[in-house]
């Protein structure tokens, strides 16, 4: 029977120790025996026990023997025997036996035995190297010496730390007692903190702090549950619950409250951050693995670590959270999930749900999943059986031979059953069957059907030949790997493979290993067929699609193959397009998902055609041709109208070739639909102005193809050059307060990005400059010299700003917009040789030189706006001149007439003068179109041989320039080849049937060398050069004739 003690007891002992600790004699004492043999004795019997069978003993003797001057010793012995305490009876009886000891010798004894147990209870230092067995030893004692000390302050032998013996102390104990605090802090609260403080991290302390809540909880919570509070002992007796009603320390258990509620928070949120980390580290082992195709030992060791720290944090979590009202944190969802990442051997079970989706018939099912159980219908006695002898070989050849000639499921699990029941398993006979499919593997020597029943009798004996299963799959990743880089197809391991992974043989990282392998290798021969294999639903697709252990990885795969055909460069279009009818084959369109989706609003058939001619036949046909199709339907009506408006609006859905044919058509068709044009024109600079706002890079190539549909709109005439230009000065302008982009930053055009340079570029580049004069019919006389000076005026500003604009960008420029911007400048001073002082923009004083020709432009536009305006106003001086003249000849004519036929009708002569009228006006305007016609040829020829004669002067100039620095120099330099031979006129009176040419060259010093080569008349340049002279000199001859057919 225990003893238990009750509050009661524990009361009286308070109050006797308690005055012990005042310096009361509370202790009644006999005569003391003094002799060696009784102490020696006592100190004994304290040392081996101070349990329930010695305590009656004990006390007697320390009522009769003296035991004063063996104080040291009986310390020694006791805390000697206290760690034996370990039941509830022994516990009880030590606190009789110390509260004894503690009253009869007060101050001599207790403040030593206090500063013993703080050195007991303490902490490891942070030095100390934590080592697994010294860790579970101190765990031990601590949870011993924490029950008795609690038990001690509950009956007043320790009160607080100042109490101890201050000669030895620990250094927690230490800190307490030199803090100057008004109030002591009670021994047991200093304690708990001490231990909770360490190693919260590990886990270390909640074993203590849930073994010392179920003993005292009722003494620190008012709810404490009743069915927790019975101890169970050693012995196994269980002892009642304490009443918290006879509590000896009234003040202390509210702040051990406190001190557990924030513990318990302290290791919920401990165990989330662990909960958390062995998520990563599962995941990590998931992409190591399948990055591998191995389970890497250094993340399953980390993975086993925090698991066990886990459980350990979720037991003291569980018990906690409740007894203080905590919410329990959510670790079992994490760890459920965390569970199905990791990389072990896929479970036999699904969702039934997709089971309907994996398999595509009832028969196909049972196949894969009805397999014999061998392990529980074959007797243990059976299967552990090993049998050696000499007929053993040749009975393994005979089941080899049925193996191999098996061909229904029937037979092959009778052939399961005959293995085991003739006693053929041993290690020879496992060496022969897995050399037995290695050798079906690599000849390829199996049917597709012989590889399912292999496959089928391999799932079936799983569970009792581990090591044959481990073989195969070992030697199936093998093969894999080996042609998954170099091109093979071997049919066999490719279809072993995808049957074992429908048995779920196969762990699930070697499985995903090769599709990801596959994927990253897809332009490797024969590896996009081997993944159509294996993800395609007439083979294992559905499997690995719908099964609950692959189809999170599946879905990762497929994605890793989007994102691989979208960044990868090095596919080739054939690669592309087998790529995409292969995630078309893998994840095929729902017919809900067709049915609903999004339909074009009803059109008529006129409709549709015009949209499909327009669309799909532009380029292909000639656009007349086209344009005499489309007018053939009804103009007036607005829904082909809105169709027209539709398509002519949207370059982007025709080829880039197209844009020409598209902006060609929109001409031809403003005859038709004269309203169409205004609309279209509005609406493409309306699509311009959206794209300048929402600046978005997947509209990039959009918005470049509408700016070339710009410039063939001007080609066009269907768009004038001052709407041109103020569209490009639109583009560059927006977003700039003040038009400055070099003063201001703007959010929509950053100075990293050239987009707006492209845009502006490709108006450029596919703009016929050259013909400025706007063709539209006017009555009025408007001049051609005019309109083209104000033409290369407004021209000239503009590309002098757009040269400010690129040098305000983040130099250098790209390297295809430095090639496209060179081209259009060489073409531009080719064509128009006085702007050769354009150029890209480049260098640091380039701003400040493009801001002095914006000036200076600006000036020259004003002056010429000044001639403009004054040639103006003469013409209409001159017109109103010939009017006059033209009246006053009519009423002289008139007088004329009256005087010499008077007998004539009025009739007759006003015909007469009216036809008269009339040839004199034809004669006029046949004479103005001749002298007009004769002056544009004049200034045209005159503009031609001045460039000749530019162009002569230059060579002439460098070529002399090129020999006065030749001269005086000494020709042992060595000569290296400049870039290209110039071509001069060869020597007059030369009697040579060759072409000279002049070589300029650098030698090595970076001096011009020049060198006179002679080429044949037959060389190909020499030819090109005569071409070109006897052209010039053709279409001279021909200006002269035309000029002297005009002056005849």
């Amino acid at each position: 029977m225990t003893t238990t003690l009750d509050d009661s007891r524990r009361q009286q002992l308070w109050e006797l120790n308690t005055r012990a600790w005042n310096g009361e004699a509370v202790f009644p004492v006999g005569k003391l025996d003094a002799s060696l043999k009784k102490n020696t004795a006592f100190i004994k019997k304290v040392r081996l026990s101070l349990g329930a069978d010695q305590q009656q003993t004990i006390l007697k003797d320390i009522q009769t023997v003296s035991l004063e001057k063996y104080l040291t010793e009986i310390l020694a012995g006791i805390l000697e025997g206290l760690p034996r305490c370990t039941k509830t009876a022994d516990v009880n009886a030590s606190v009789e036996i110390v509260s004894a000891l503690h009253q009869r010798f007060g101050t001599k004894f207790t403040p030593y035995l206090l500063s013993s147990f703080l050195h007991g209870l303490a902490s490891p230092p942070k030095s100390y190297v934590r080592n697994e067995k010294e860790d579970a030893g101190r765990v031990a004692r601590q949870k011993i010496l924490l029950r008795l000390l609690t038990e001690y302050c509950m009956v007043g032998i320790f009160r607080d730390i100042n109490e101890a013996a201050h000669e030895d102390l620990p250094d927690f104990a230490l800190r307490k007692v030199n803090a100057k605090v008004e109030k002591v802090e009670p021994v047991l609260l200093s304690v708990l903190k001490e231990i909770f403080s360490y190693d919260l991290k590990g886990g270390g302390t909640i074993t203590i702090a849930v073994g010392f809540l179920k003993r005292f909880g009722s003494y620190i919570l008012e709810d404490f549950p009743g069915e927790g509070l019975k101890e169970s002992s050693v012995d196994g007796n269980e002892t009642e619950p304490h009443s918290a009603n006879g509590s000896a320390l009234p003040d202390v258990f509210p702040q051990l409250l406190t001190l557990f509620t924030i513990y318990t928070n302290a290791i919920t949120k401990q165990a989330l951050v662990i909960s958390a980390s062995l998520n990563k580290w599962r995941m990590r082992l998931t992409k190591a693995s399948i990055r591998t195709g191995k389970i890497l030992e250094e993340y399953t060791t980390e993975i086993t670590t925090l698991e066990t720290l886990l459980l350990l944090f979720t037991i003291g979590v569980d018990y906690l959270c409740p007894l203080f009202h905590i919410p329990l944190p959510d670790l079992s969802a994490q760890v459920e999930e965390e569970e199905k990442a990791i990389i072990t051997e896929v479970s036999s079970g699904g969702n039934q749900e997709d089971e309907m989706l994996v398999w595509e018939n009832q028969e196909n099912k049972d196949f894969y999943t009805k397999v014999p159980n061998l392990k529980n219908s074959i007797p243990v006695a059976v299967t552990a059986a090993t049998r050696v002898d000499d007929e053993l070989g040749a009975k393994m050849t005979l089941f080899l031979a049925k193996l191999e000639k098996t061909s229904t499921v029937k037979l092959l699990d009778e052939l399961c059953y005959e293995y085991w029941y003739m006693g053929l398993n041993n290690k020879a006979s496992r060496n022969r069957l897995v050399k037995f499919l290695e050798e079906k593997l690599r000849n390829n020597s199996a049917t597709i059907h012989d590889l399912k029943l292999y496959a089928r009798f391999i799932a079936t004996n799983k569970d009792l030949l581990p090591d044959v299963t481990l073989q195969i799959s070992d030697a199936l990743d093998v093969n894999f790997r080996s042609q998954l880089h170099n091109g093979k197809f071997l049919v066999a391991t490719i279809y072993m493979f995808l049957e074992l992974i429908k048995f779920k043989i196969l762990p699930s990282h070697v499985i995903f290993h090769k599709i990801r392998t596959l994927i990253l290798n897809i332009q490797v021969l024969n590896n996009l067929e081997i993944l159509g294999l294996l993800l395609s639903n007439d083979y294992c697709g559905r499997v690995l699609k719908y099964d609950a252990d692959y189809k999170e990885l599946t879905r990762d795969m497929i994605e890793l193959l989007k994102t691989k055909r979208s960044l990868d460069d090095k596919l080739t279009a054939n690669d592309l397009l087998a790529i995409d009818n292969f995630l078309l084959i893998v994840n095929p369109p729902s017919l809900a998902k067709i049915s609903n989706q999004k339909k074009r609003k009803d059109e008529t058939l006129e409709q549709q055609f015009i949209r499909y001619v327009i669309t799909t036949q532009l380029g292909a046909s000639p656009c007349s041709k086209i344009a005499l199709i489309i007018t053939k339907a009804n103009m007036k009506d607005p829904k082909i109208q809105h169709t027209l408006h539709s398509v002519l609006t949207k370059p982007q859905k025709v080829s880039y070739d197209a844009v020409p044919d598209l902006a060609k058509l929109l001409s031809q068709m403003k005859k038709v639909v004269p309203c169409l044009v205004p609309k279209v024109v509005d609406t493409v600079i309306e699509t311009i102005d959206i794209g300048l706002m929402v600046n978005e890079y997947r509209m990039n190539r959009s918005r470049l193809v509408t700016m070339k549909y710009v410039a063939e709109l001007y080609n066009c005439n269907v768009l004038t050059w001052e709407m041109l230009l103020d569209i490009c000065f639109h583009v560059t302008n927006f977003g700039y307060n003040g038009g400055d982009p070099g003063s201001v930053a703007n959010k929509l055009d950053p100075r990293d990005n050239y987009f707006r340079v492209s845009m502006v570029t490709t108006v450029l580049t596919s703009l016929k400059f050259f013909n400025p004069v706007d063709k539209a019919k006017s009555g009025k006389k408007t001049g051609k010299e005019l309109i083209g000076r104000r033409f290369e005026a407004k021209l000239r500003k503009f590309l002098i700003f757009f040269d400010y604009f690129v040098w305000c960008k983040a130099q250098p420029l790209p390297m295809d917009l430095t090639f496209a911007l060179s081209a259009f400048y060489t073409k531009l001073v080719v064509e128009m040789p006085h702007w050769a002082d354009l150029r890209l923009a480049s260098g640091t004083q380039a701003g400040e030189k493009l801001m002095e020709l914006m000036k200076n432009t600006t000036e020259d536009d004003d002056d010429d706006e000044e001639e403009e305006l004054a040639e103006e106003e003469e013409e209409e001086e001159e017109e109103e001149e010939e009017l006059v003249d033209e009246e006053e000849e009519d009423e002289d004519d008139e007088d004329d007439d009256v005087d010499e036929d008077d007998e004539d009708d009025d009739e007759d002569d006003e015909d007469e003068d009216d036809d008269d009228d009339d040839d004199d006006d034809m004669d006029s305007e046949e004479e103005e179109v001749l002298s007009k016609k004769r002056r544009e040829l004049l200034e045209l020829e005159r503009e031609q041989r001045k460039l000749q004669e530019e162009l002569d002067e230059g060579l002439k100039k460098l070529m002399l320039e090129s020999m006065n620095d030749q001269a005086g120099k000494g020709s042992d330099s060595r000569v290296r080849a400049f870039r290209a031979p110039i071509p001069a006129k060869s020597v007059s009176g030369s009697n040579s049937s060759g072409m000279r040419f002049t070589l300029m060259t650098k030698n090595a010093k970076k001096q011009q060398v020049a060198k006179t080569i002679e080429l044949s008349k037959t060389d190909k340049l020499a030819e090109r050069f005569m071409e070109e002279e006897n052209r010039k000199m053709e279409e001279n001859a021909r200006i002269r004739l035309i000029l002297l057919q005009y002056e005849e």
